[in-house]
């Protein structure tokens, strides 16, 4: 099966081609998550509700609570807004280099080429997203 391919972020014109960079549906949409939780709530004119509140969390104690609440906000995000994706699970876990960023593993399955993506990346929560 043929994977769909989508604009690469941030847009780029190829060199050789003149035409906008392509790039594959497994990388468009972990981007498209990347974009949608670097997003907050009201960020977007005509999308006021598309994106995330995770700038809430932001200075919060280091707790399990914390995490909890902000594995619920990934998940339910991305669950709304990447019809794409299905079975999304997201684990948190401290880093041990930095006592405040959290190390956020995202997890999730691509019906149109059944394959199971899993990526991490550091939330930092003294820096806005």
């Amino acid at each position: 099966m043929k994977t769909a391919k989508g604009w690469s972020f941030p847009l780029e014109v190829d060199d050789i081609t003149g035409k906008i960079k392509t790039t594959t549906l497994e990388n468009d949409i972990k981007q498209s998550i990347m974009i949608l939780l670097h997003t907050q709530k009201g960020e977007r004119l005509g999308h006021s509700d598309y994106g995330n509140n995770l700038n809430r969390f932001m200075f919060e104690p280091l707790q399990n609570s914390l995490k909890k609440n902000i594995q619920k906000e990934i998940e339910s995000c991305i669950r709304k807004w990447e019809k794409r994706v299905s079975s999304v699970t997201v684990e948190i876990f401290e880093s041990a280099e930095q006592y405040t960023t959290l190390i956020v593993q995202i997890q999730y399955y691509i019906e149109q080429v059944q394959q199971w993506q899993t990526w991490q990346y550091a939330f930092d929560l003294t820096a806005s997203l």
